[in-house]
């Protein structure tokens, strides 16, 4: 797999040279699921649509540089999965662990033996244990255990703050009813956010700080969903990027709700019963001890997750590797090299600088600058 002629110092000087020319080689562009036949039981969109949500719950960590890549594989047999998961920075235990917790609960929902409400919200919560410390970032909660949060306002404060703006008002397609809707939920999650802040220690109120989380979490997902944040800012004089920001910031927060009820959904698919066996494996490829001695170089979550498949022939294929974040440039050119695999079908690279990248991914066997 590793086996080349090429040196570091070679790879080094072709990817100098990219720069050079281009610092962004292109512009983002949207992939599309290639929907070809297969013996899958899971159709292409809800593999896709499950690696995606797992690939975000995945990522528990608030370091920018962890990201992480999961993919569901389909055992022979119709009744079962195994859940592979690769980070481009190792520290796959907790995860792999909190996976594990997760596992029990969507297996529980594929047997059917509770109403589809109790195995969600069962599953809710220990998503909520799992996650939990990146919420508290993204809320840019005291508790969190980040300095990426101080000096910026709080999120809940923020979002209140814009929609009691004086610019902001309804007008025609947006009615003064729905404005004073939004409001109110943003004044609610406001509350419980101030109770969160004032408990004193997480460790010792863990039961009741996660019964508070899971209650903000749920009440963003209803903001970013039901009553159409972004409409309700389009009149807001304030800073613009919060037109842009806040939707997102929601959107992401009532995921961790969103991605419970879609897991708990496909779980509970009579027409498709992989989920009554679910296993969750680690995958950690081994680099060459020449990469090894260069300590910036990694590689990246979801080219181990490939390089996984191509080193074991014999164990079937997921179509969808999906990771934490968006795809650099040169993954996603790998993966169109590869043909192999879909990758999730949102704009799929950032403006990464391609001599990073570049240094962190290339396979030498499947490319060769």
């Amino acid at each position: 797999m590793w086996g080349s002629s090429t040196t570091w110092a070679q790879l080094q000087s072709s990817v100098n040279q990219l720069a050079k020319l281009n610092r962004v080689p292109e512009p983002p562009k949207e992939n599309t699921l290639f929907l070809r036949q297969s013996p899958h039981r899971l159709s292409i969109v809800r593999e896709n649509e499950i690696s995606s949500n797992l690939a975000f719950l995945s990522a528990t960590s608030d370091d920018g540089l962890k990201i992480m890549a999961v993919c569901v594989e389909e055992h022979v047999s119709g009744t079962g999965v195994t859940i592979r998961i690769a980070s481009n920075s190792g520290g796959l235990l907790e995860v792999t662990s909190g996976f594990k917790i997760l596992a029990s609960s969507v297996e529980q929902a594929a047997r059917r033996e509770n109403l589809k409400d109790a195995d969600r919200d069962a599953l809710f919560q220990k998503v909520i244990a799992l996650d939990r410390n990146r919420i508290l970032s993204r809320l840019r909660s005291r508790h969190a255990r980040t300095r990426r949060t101080i000096r910026k306002q709080l999120l809940i404060v923020q979002l209140n703050k814009a929609l009691h703006d004086k610019s902001t008002k309804a007008r025609p397609g947006f009615e003064r009813s729905s404005l004073e809707a939004i409001r109110a939920k943003a004044q609610a999650l406001k509350v419980l956010f101030v109770r969160l802040e004032h408990i004193s220690d997480l460790t010792m109120e863990r039961v009741n700080a996660e019964d508070i989380i899971r209650s903000i979490v749920k009440g963003a997902h209803e903001i970013s969903k039901e009553t159409g944040l972004s409409t309700a800012l389009q009149t807001c004089s304030g800073n613009p990027s919060l037109k842009h920001h806040l939707p997102e910031a929601f959107s992401k927060l009532g995921r961790y709700y969103s991605a419970s009820l879609e897991l708990v959904c496909a779980a509970r698919d009579r027409t498709c019963r992989v989920f009554e066996n679910i296993q969750v494996e680690p995958v950690e490829v081994l680099v060459p001890a020449t990469s090894q001695e260069v300590a910036e170089y990694k590689v990246h979550a979801e080219i181990q997750l490939l390089f996984f498949y191509e080193l074991h022939l014999d164990i079937p294929r997921p179509r969808v590797i999906c990771s934490s974040k968006s795809a650099c440039y040169l993954c996603n050119l790998l993966f169109e090299l590869h043909r192999g695999f879909d990758i999730s079908p949102h704009p799929p690279f950032s403006d990464t600088p391609p001599f990073r990248t570049l240094a962190y991914l290339l396979p030498y066997n499947f490319i060769t600058l």
